[in-house]
């Protein structure tokens, strides 16, 4: 029985990694500086997450998007006597319940995303502003942050109970995501007093600078999470008189970022959960006499600029779970 588990198993993981296609495009002979390339990703994953909080109409709401059907809206966020819990500051997934915070009460809730009925844990905490949630599913640790105290929380999932982990630095007056990274166990936060993201290892308390994202007062992070080892941020934007949303990718290797998906307007998303996310695919230089140009190497019919004439070879590039998949279209430039 075990056995044929296993096979199944195998069978099924190796039609996950292969369902996703890629096409680098046709080879060409082109006689200008720059092209348009003709690249396609098939069959990703879908972009499916889920926000709280709203503004206006869906204040107070928990709204969900997927990429296939589009947006949702659960709640309003109350408990079983009908009181809202209007300032959801993040959402994490533990097995198959899914544990809400919320900043105004100071309660740690299970959350139906059905209905938005939130089933708040039995301790009220004494920390005056928490925010952010992040889950350390190897060791089975739930962390938040306080603004106030600036004191990194380790949450009891059964009463609600926090204790104090250690203390950020005092510059880092206004932490608003906070996530774990099984990959390194560490705890990544953004603060927007300084407009950066810090990296700690929690074995020494002593977080170091990844990357600033000096985006000005009328955009922020609001909140992190890792998802197949990669990192997305809610991100918020203010064009007078609404928040919008995106999903925000940070590259922590390469210390950049991109956007993804679409932009939800009037909406302040305090709280990020990710239930699935689109593989990464971008665009490489495989040769060719000078280095190129690339619009975005994250889009397949991003646009090509050429320094000098000669033969280029790009590859259009999928990571999928455990497996890359490549395609290469060359280019003779002639101009």
């Amino acid at each position: 029985m075990v056995f044929v588990f296993l096979v199944l198993f195998g069978l099924f993981r190796n039609s996950f990694q292969h369902r996703i296609t890629v096409h680098a495009g046709q080879d060409q002979i082109i006689r200008d500086v720059s092209v348009r390339v003709q690249g396609s990703v098939l069959n990703q994953r879908p972009l499916n997450f889920w926000t709280g909080d709203g503004d206006h109409a869906t204040e107070d709401m928990l709204v969900k998007y997927d990429s296939r059907s589009g947006t949702s809206y659960a709640g309003p966020l109350r408990n079983r006597e009908g009181i809202h819990f209007g300032w959801p500051s993040d959402f994490a997934r533990i097995n198959k319940d899914v544990y809400g915070i919320d900043a105004h009460r100071r309660r740690l809730y299970k959350l139906n995303g059905d209905t938005g009925a939130c089933d708040p844990l039995e301790s009220r905490m004494r920390y005056q502003r928490v925010f952010g949630l992040a889950y350390d599913e190897r060791h089975h640790r739930l962390y938040a942050v306080d603004q106030v105290s600036r004191k990194l929380l380790l949450l009891d999932t059964l009463t609600g109970k926090a204790s104090e982990v250690l203390a950020l630095p005092v510059l880092h007056s206004d932490v608003r995501g906070i996530a774990y990274n099984v990959l390194d166990n560490n705890i990544y936060y953004s603060d927007e007093s300084t407009e950066s993201i810090y990296r700690c290892d929690l074995s020494n308390c002593n977080p170091q600078l990844l990357m600033t994202l000096p985006d000005g007062p009328r955009s922020r992070i609001e909140e992190l999470e890792f998802y197949d080892g990669r990192l997305f941020a809610s991100y918020l934007t203010f064009r007078e008189p609404i928040w919008s949303m995106q999903i925000m990718e940070i590259d922590t290797r390469l210390r950049t970022k991109h956007l993804i998906g679409p932009v939800m307007n009037d909406l302040s998303g305090h709280c990020l959960l990710i239930n699935s996310m689109p593989e990464r695919s971008f665009w490489r230089q495989i040769s060719g006499p000078a280095r190129i140009l690339f619009s975005d190497t994250a889009d397949p019919r991003a646009t090509v600029k050429f320094p000098k004439s000669g033969t280029y070879v790009l590859e259009l590039v999928a990571e999928g779970d455990q497996k890359t998949i490549t395609d290469s279209v060359t280019f003779k430039v002639q101009f």
